[in-house]
């Protein structure tokens, strides 16, 4: 059963919104090492900024399933 346009539309619009809304502090990012948004906003809060190899040496962030960096697009600003 191919889905309806109303369908589609109304997907895109809640995708739309989830990717505007800051993310929650328990929200896992990475879930091999459960690195959570607090756990990065703690380690990351002098630059307010992502730092990879920060979170790589502090957690083993990316280390794992790899996952959480190929999707890092998706989470970096929402994070701040």
């Amino acid at each position: 059963m191919e889905p309806k346009d109303e369908d589609m539309r109304e997907a895109q619009e809640a995708l739309c919104e989830w990717e505007k809304s800051p993310l929650a502090e328990e929200t896992l990012i990475c879930e091999c090492y459960c690195v959570s948004v607090l756990d990065i906003k703690q380690t990351c809060s002098e630059t307010r900024s992502v730092d990879v190899e920060l979170l790589r040496q502090t957690f083993g962030m990316g280390t794992g399933c790899g996952q959480c960096l190929r999707d890092i697009a998706d989470w970096k600003n929402l994070v701040f």
